[in-house]
């Protein structure tokens, strides 16, 4: 099955949470997948032999709708927004409680499937290459086909067909660790572009470094697919990730994967007023034990990051 990157709608499909079309390895500009728009409101009216379009609802991967749909922490997951027993509505796909409106009208056959959500689940995520938890959150055949819409822990959303995700069971859901996830919001007088810089350039690497408590500093060449590796001020390597995904001056995406546990950091800029401010969603996680240690360093690392992009706005260096 083709996939899609960063899409969540398509035809006959509303969300108001939804990213643009995109192919992994397409060389293009893309928005952001937190713009409220309405791709699909209406059908338009079809004659009476004309055939109808396939849909195409599997496989949508939004990482970047942070805004939309936030991280949530492994106690809270029962109590996200959902929808059972009826088609998700235009309203329910505003308020986060669903994914996909489907029109009734080019798919009368549509209907939700007989499952409870919001449910746990796992899904194999190809573009990160682990085994994801999701939060099934809708489910729904059209067209003899079976597809369900799912949050990540760790922020953002997606959809997949019915037989791609795995349901935990009660003792496997029963045993998680009552993790927790970082997430912060930091606005920075500065454009997108000038802050994209300052965390992808060597030039900057000590000195926003220098922000975490350990002084790590990452090297890469910031490409989709590269290696990233964190090294401390002796250039002793403290973990290896990739580069999941990586939209220039937009999306940054890293994950890990220690011994078989997703650790994930996603950075979000998104600006206002023609790009002249700008507010950047941090997500990193999940965390344990040294879930407040860990938030002050990031916390910090924030502030130093702030202060040397609106530095580089004024200097231009």
């Amino acid at each position: 099955m083709k996939k899609n990157y960063c899409a969540l709608i398509a035809m006959g499909l509303l969300s108001i949470f939804s990213c643009d079309n995109f192919e992994p390895n397409a060389d293009k500009e893309i928005k952001s997948a937190t713009e409220t728009r309405q791709l699909s409101a209406e059908s338009e009216p079809q004659e009476e032999n004309e055939r109808r379009e396939p849909h195409n609802y599997g496989g949508w991967y939004c990482p970047d709708n942070l805004n939309g749909f936030p991280v949530v922490d492994f106690s809270d997951w029962a109590d996200v927004p959902v929808v059972n027993g009826r088609m998700a509505t235009q309203e329910d796909t505003r308020n986060g409680s669903s994914l996909m409106f489907i029109d009734m009208a080019k798919y009368p056959d549509a209907k939700p499937m007989d499952i409870t959500t919001p449910k746990l689940a796992r899904y194999y995520n190809e573009y990160s290459q682990n085994d994801e938890l999701i939060i099934v959150i809708q489910a729904v055949t059209v067209e003899n086909d079976s597809v369900v819409g799912f949050r990540y822990i760790n922020g953002g959303n997606g959809s997949a067909r019915f037989h791609e995700v795995d349901f935990l069971t009660d003792p496997e859901v029963e045993n998680l660790k009552s993790s927790r996830f970082i997430s912060q919001t930091i606005a920075i007088d500065a454009k997108a572009k000038d802050i994209y810089k300052v965390i992808t350039d060597s030039i900057y690497a000590t000195r926003l470094g220098e922000g975490f408590y350990e002084n790590v500093i990452y090297e890469s060449d910031w490409n989709r697919d590269s290696k990233v590796v964190v090294k401390d001020v002796s250039g002793d390597i403290l973990r290896t990730g990739r580069l999941t995904a990586v939209w220039p001056s937009l999306y940054i995406q890293i994950d890990y994967n220690f011994e078989g546990v997703n650790y994930v950091e996603k950075l979000f800029l998104s600006s206002y007023e023609e790009g002249e401010s700008t507010e950047l969603i941090l997500v990193a996680g999940p965390f344990n034990d040294d879930f407040n240690e860990q938030k002050k360093s990031w916390n910090s690392w924030g502030y130093t990051l702030k202060v040397l992009s609106e530095q580089r706005k004024w200097i231009g260096i």
